[in-house]
């Protein structure tokens, strides 16, 4: 029977598949097709979440069962899928693929307790999510970076963005890449760190 705690993750890993799927069907369409039969697309998109949802019906259960005990290839798999998402979605702005750490800590510091897991295996196991994380942003900030490098008027189109009444050099752009880049990958490994770490304490005081 569903228990309220189970929502979450049916939610989270629920969504994965057939998101991914009908998603993946549509850039193929877009980029192998583009046929002028204009529902191609929609049938591609509902065909795509219909094979999800079979998967869903076939695993979804188990998934949920021992979430806690997935293997930690799959669950890096759905934060990647998940990144990737996040990222297109937002049009490559990747400020909010940040949040999606916070959810990962959750999943961590829930995981830990409910594994009993010592406190040397805790911080190796903190130790080497903080570092996939970070590795996560560094890729996604390095892919914006490229992007931004390769429009020619990225300038100014910074400038038309936030209201600049000077030029935005190139250097200026290089600047804040890296400083913005930085300034996310610290944010990233903050706040799953913190988040794990306050899930390890509400945990034991249950």
């Amino acid at each position: 029977m569903l228990k309220r705690k189970d929502v979450p993750s049916m939610i989270i890993f629920g969504a994965v598949f057939p998101l991914l799927i009908a998603l993946t069907a549509v850039v193929i369409w877009y980029y192998f097709d583009r046929s002028e039969d204009r529902t191609g697309p929609y049938l591609d998109l509902v065909g795509g979440l219909l094979v999800g949802l079979l998967i869903d019906l076939r695993y979804l259960k188990k998934w949920v069962t021992n979430r806690c005990r997935l293997s930690m290839t799959f669950i890096g798999f759905v934060f990647i899928v998940y990144n990737v998402m996040v990222y297109g979605f937002f049009m490559g702005f990747p400020v909010f693929n940040v949040f999606l750490s916070i959810i990962a800590g959750w999943y961590m510091g829930n995981r830990l307790s409910a594994n009993a897991t010592n406190l040397q295996d805790q911080k190796r196991i903190i130790n080497r999510t903080t570092l996939f994380v970070g590795a996560t942003m560094i890729v996604i900030c390095s892919f914006s970076a490229y992007l931004a490098l390769r429009e020619e008027s990225i300038g100014r189109q910074i400038e038309g963005m936030l209201g600049l009444h000077f030029e935005v050099t190139l250097p200026m752009v290089i600047g804040i890449i890296v400083v913005g880049g930085l300034a996310l990958i610290t944010a990233q490994i903050c706040c799953i760190r913190v988040t794990i770490h306050r899930r390890l304490k509400i945990n034991a005081c249950k």
